[in-house]
């Protein structure tokens, strides 16, 4: 781990992005003892101490050594016992990787490789990365073997035209409608686990934040009654014994292990409460189970309804000139990066239309995004980690 990575990998796993925070957190503080200022062959012994460390905290560490060409003829390195002393290791060389290992490190798409889809072959070209990769990808050209904004600062130049372009067209209806789709699952992502890229924008607005959080928590306190009442029916409907083998029948459980395991059981009746509503209503001569699907309806009406203040609530909050002038700010940094959604909202706006394939597993892609502006010739792009890489045909489709 180099040091210029420190500050993102620091974030990453000191801030919660990732769900099990403390296990992160021990990764974490021990991956930064072995930060290195080395772009050399001393980062390779580096490399084994870390290896041993991480075994210790129940990590298996793969360490793979590829030569590079730009290095040729530069001298061996010799290294002295002091050296390996002070690690307390044995300068052992890496482990061979076997035949099959190899085959997918050749096999894996990633820049300079090409993959096919139907009859047409994509080539995937290299493409600057710095965070606004997916506008370089859209709308950069080809220079020194990578494609980039056309500026002397690619970054803040592209950065700075989508801002432009975005802020012309934001009232253009189909426009609108796509950054507030966009942005309201952004905001549910920052409630739900916060990454870098929404802490750089609602950071911006977090005294709004606080107080949306107060409206959604009554809101919750609202959904949480009625899930308790909508358990109660489903404890009330197990044992019902006019309709019990219907009932295990259709949730594929043994209703007498309802006390045993009342959470399992009560997310197998929300599941196919469908279902289990059609099976109380055919037990013909239960009154109660009459009165069970009167209240399991009518609770069923209520979490919809609240769930619909909810999305609604989320939709005039991005809407807030407040969120409107964090997104712009946060944007604009540099380290801030460009989702699909905002590469889909890039599309139209520069008027092109965008074809986006997703890096599966090796050399699969996933079924593409599309979008844009579809009287346009396609601009095909591909996708991988926080990537985005422009495509360029090798050949006439058949």
């Amino acid at each position: 781990m180099t040091s210029k990575f420190h500050s993102e990998t620091k974030a990453k796993f000191k801030l919660g992005e990732l769900s099990v925070k403390k296990q992160n957190e021990d990764l974490y503080d021990c991956l930064v003892k072995f930060q290195t200022q080395f772009d050399s062959t001393i980062a390779k012994l580096e490399l084994i101490a870390l290896r041993e460390e991480l075994t210790k905290l129940g990590y298996e560490l793969k360490i793979l050594q590829i030569s590079r060409s730009d290095y040729k003829g530069v001298p061996e390195i010799k290294y002295n016992d002091n050296i390996k002393n002070e690690f307390g290791i044995e300068l052992d060389d890496f482990p061979d990787m076997d035949d099959s290992e190899w085959e997918e490190i050749r096999e894996e798409l990633r820049e300079g490789k090409s993959f096919s889809v139907g009859n047409k072959n994509y080539f995937i070209e290299y493409t600057l990365g710095d965070g606004a990769c997916g506008l370089h990808a859209l709308l950069g050209e080809k220079k020194s073997r990578q494609y980039a904004y056309p500026a002397d600062n690619p970054n803040a130049a592209a950065r700075a035209q989508f801002i432009k372009n975005l802020e012309q067209e934001i009232k253009t209806p189909s426009i609108k409608k796509l950054w507030i789709k966009w942005m309201v699952q952004f905001l549910k992502d920052h409630l739900n686990i916060p990454s870098t890229d929404t802490k750089i924008v609602f950071e911006n607005a977090s005294n709004e934040v606080e107080g949306l959080k107060t409206k959604l928590k009554k809101l919750d306190s609202e959904k949480e009654q009625q899930q308790k009442e909508q358990e109660e029916c489903f404890s009330q409907a197990a044992q019902l014994e006019a309709c019990k083998d219907a009932l295990e029948k259709t949730l594929g459980i043994l209703l007498d292990d309802f006390e045993v395991n009342p959470e399992k059981m009560n997310n197998k009746f929300r599941e196919n409460l469908d279902d289990v509503l059609s099976v109380l209503e055919k037990t013909k001569g239960s009154v109660k189970a009459g009165k069970i699907v009167a209240r399991l309806t009518d609770v069923v009406e209520k979490l919809k309804d609240i769930e619909k203040r909810r999305e609604n609530l989320l939709k005039q909050f991005v809407q807030k000139t407040e969120i409107w002038n964090a997104y712009l700010k946060g944007i604009a940094r540099s380290d801030y990066y460009f989702s699909n959604q905002e590469i889909e909202i890039a599309a139209h706006l520069f008027k092109k239309r965008i074809v986006i394939y997703g890096h599966k597993y090796l050399s699969e892609v996933q079924e593409p995004i599309e979008g844009g502006d579809p009287d346009q010739p396609k601009v095909v792009i591909f996708h991988k980690g926080n990537h985005f890489s422009r495509c360029t045909r090798l050949k006439s489709e058949e």
